[in-house]
């Protein structure tokens, strides 16, 4: 069944199907030749363009349900480094990145130019500072691990597997994009064992830095055997014990002591404070939590306790390089009673009954910043003090008095 009959309409004029009788109706003046653009008496419900009706409807059903004439194809693109033994690299930082919208015909050189393009700023962001070779790296599929640039240059790589048969006919083939299309960019052995290396130099260095800069707050020494592992612990422990040797330091006598020379305490020679620094024999990339908790996990209690005990609390704030040579002066000062400080005659003091019966309270008042002798555990303060006897009446005078606040 074909469209459906349209009535023609023009003005002044109206038409209608065969066998109707046509009826002309002049509704206004026309010029004359204005009689010539009208369709004759007798015309048919169909326009001149209904003769190509068939040849359109079939173009316009072809092109609602065929696909876009743009080939593209959707990639994966990873960075791997190469790893002895292993058939396969290792993922480095985790960097994978799928790209879609890719041209079908790209070839070798422009697929390794756009893997460039993607890792080149998160690599540099990764590892700052390094100086990365991108010639000296490679571009292989991830499937079968074929070197990609070994191909040849002007040859598109992936288009003829997008070519599929149509139907039975083999000769005839469709446009379809494979799925699951992986390409990875390798680095080579070398060069991540540069990159490794230019690591551990840059983290040294900075730690370096960082003690020159900021005081120790504890031993080094300390520190790095908690880092350490048990055989490295073992091994400096044994090494700091063959160098220690000891020598008798004069130091005078405290208190009251009845030997008239000095006093002979026997001591240990400083050392030169050394920090253990251990070479990284496994990469760190990707992040490995097998390794930090090796670095985190709980060390031995005894091996801590030795460390505490070597290290000691005066080597706080010292740099690495400082020997331990300072004197250290001892001041002893004697211990006197309450009573005998007050019977005391001198210009500064009072004479006074001290008895306990008596004085009921006191206010003791001293200067900090002045010193009259400074030791090793005490330091000496000039000030005052006053006394204050019960009162006699009033507040305070009988223990059974008390006070209560008026309502």
């Amino acid at each position: 069944m074909g469209p459906p009959v349209s009535h023609a309409t023009y003005e002044g004029v109206s038409a209608t199907a065969p066998g109707s009788q046509s009826a002309l109706s002049r509704q206004f003046s026309q010029p004359p030749g204005a009689l010539s653009l009208l369709p004759p008496p007798q015309i048919t419900g169909y326009t001149p363009a209904h003769t190509s009706y068939h040849d359109a409807r079939n173009q316009w059903a072809k092109t609602a349900y065929a696909k876009s004439g743009v080939e593209v194809i959707t990639i994966i693109f990873q960075l791997l480094r190469e790893v002895p033994g292993k058939p396969k690299g290792q993922l480095v930082k985790n960097l994978i990145e799928g790209v879609d919208s890719i041209s079908a015909a790209i070839t070798p050189p422009e697929l390794f130019s756009k893997a460039v393009q993607i890792f080149m700023p998160k690599l540099l962001l990764a590892y700052p500072g390094f100086d990365w070779n991108w010639q000296d790296m490679a571009l292989r599929e991830e499937k079968d691990w074929v070197d990609i640039l070994a191909k040849p240059h002007d040859i598109p790589i992936f288009y003829h597997r997008c070519l599929k048969p149509s139907g039975n006919k083999a000769a005839k083939t469709i446009f379809k994009a494979p799925s699951n299309l992986k390409v990875a960019l390798v680095i080579g052995v070398s060069q991540w064992e540069q990159c490794e290396a230019f690591i551990e130099e840059q983290e040294l260095r900075n730690s370096q830095m960082t003690h020159a800069q900021s005081p120790r707050t504890q031993s080094p020494d300390t520190i790095d055997l908690l880092l350490m592992t048990q055989s490295q612990r073992t091994e400096a422990l044994n090494a700091s014990q063959r160098h220690h040797k000891s020598k008798p330091v004069i130091r005078p006598s405290i208190g009251t002591s009845d030997s008239s020379g000095p006093m002979l305490v026997p001591t240990t020679t400083s050392m030169p404070l050394q920090s253990h620094v251990s070479k990284r024999t496994t990469p760190t990339t990707p992040p490995s939590k097998r390794t930090a908790a090796m670095a985190f996990s709980s060390p031995d209690q005894e091996l801590v306790k030795r460390a505490l005990l070597d290290a000691g609390s005066s080597t706080s704030g010292i740099s690495a390089t400082v020997m331990l040579t300072e004197t250290i002066d001892f001041f002893p000062i004697q211990e006197a009673s309450f009573t005998d400080i007050l019977s005391q005659a001198a210009p500064h003091t009072v004479v006074m009954d001290a008895d306990a019966d008596k004085v009921e309270h006191g206010n003791l008042h001293f200067d900090h910043m002045k010193v009259i002798g400074q030791g090793t555990f005490k330091t000496v303060h000039p000030g005052y003090l006053n006394l204050y006897d019960r009162p006699a009446t009033g507040l305070g005078s009988e223990k059974s008095q008390y006070s209560k606040r008026p309502s």
